[in-house]
């Protein structure tokens, strides 16, 4: 999607398709006109679907942070969702939204609001947007998120909370379901520390999750999601293991670890800030060069994992 000055001002643009092929973009279709894009022109969190032949076009105005959203094909021409509207109705914090399109064409979108999770389904009859169940998502902070139809044509829901900790989640038809175990102590996370997390399917429609790993080092990780996966190894594993004192401040002890783990603790950019390998039972870590804050105490056994949370406060 690129971007063309508008007839009405500098605060107006027209919208261009392009196609990116052997090396060359060419403009292929005029998607709108004099759309008011103001203060600046479109961010980087825009999105284009192609399904059944029809591209569906969502685009995010900088810093107002309003969403739009087009219909359409390179024959016959765009026309705008709520196209009567002076002004869209969605409006995503920091441009964090995402757009997912079923076999029937419905379109879902979702956006952080504040910080807040929305999920809207498109009205065809009225030509507008109404909200859509969150029940099961107990979201209580949101970050990225992305929605993704899997190839049963069942929507699915990867966001990150304000730590970092990433949840993923299956819309069952009644309410959302999390995929995996639950882990109180991770605040119902499955990833932690993510950025810019993304989620595809297979033609087996095996869930596949990429994301960055922190902030700073920005380490990518790509992740299969095994429904057979033994969870009651992971909770017999973080029940076992012990972290005292906790909070802590110079020394921290960590009991019951299986012979030869290994030990990561992790900070929320999602640095490592320590590693250790075969480990003995019982294990005492020097924290003093630690900052304040929350951090990750992350232990590897034979495929199963334990994740506790650590409270630094010197």
């Amino acid at each position: 999607i690129s971007v063309q000055a508008g007839a009405s001002g500098p605060a107006y643009y027209n919208l261009i398709l392009n196609q990116f092929d052997d090396g060359t973009i060419t403009q292929v279709a005029l998607i709108a006109e004099d759309v008011p894009i103001n203060p600046r022109v479109i961010n980087h969190s825009n999105k284009i679907i192609i399904k059944n032949g029809q591209f569906y076009v969502s685009v995010v105005t900088q810093s107002s942070n309003f969403l739009y959203f087009f219909r359409g094909t390179i024959a016959d021409g765009f026309t705008q969702l709520e196209e009567n509207a002076s002004i869209s109705s969605i409006n995503a914090t920091l441009g964090l939204s995402s757009m997912a399109v079923n076999n029937a064409g419905e379109i879902f979108v979702s956006n952080k609001s504040n910080n807040n999770l929305l999920i809207h389904k498109y009205d065809e009859t009225n030509d507008n947007w109404i909200s859509f169940d969150t029940t099961g998502i107990q979201a209580q902070s949101c970050n990225f998120n992305i929605l993704q139809f899997d190839k049963n044509d069942d929507l699915n829901l990867i966001y990150t909370g304000s730590n970092g900790d990433g949840f993923v989640f299956k819309y069952n038809g009644t309410e959302w379901e999390h995929y995996g175990n639950r882990q109180p102590s991770e605040s119902f996370g499955t990833i932690y520390s993510i950025h810019k997390p993304w989620m595809r399917f297979d033609d087996d429609n095996n869930l596949f999750i990429s994301f960055g790993l922190g902030s700073m080092q920005n380490q990518l990780r790509v992740l299969k999601y095994n429904p057979t996966a033994n969870t009651e190894n992971n909770e017999k594993l973080s029940s076992q293991i012990h972290i005292f004192p906790n909070p802590a401040s110079e020394i921290v002890h960590i009991n019951n670890i299986p012979e030869n783990a290994t030990l990561h603790i992790i900070d929320l950019t999602g640095k490592v800030m320590y590693e250790q390998k075969g480990l003995n039972s019982f294990e005492s870590v020097n924290i003093s060069g630690f900052t304040n804050g929350v951090y990750l105490v992350q232990i590897e056994n034979k495929g199963s994992i334990s994740n506790k949370k650590l409270i630094v406060n010197q």
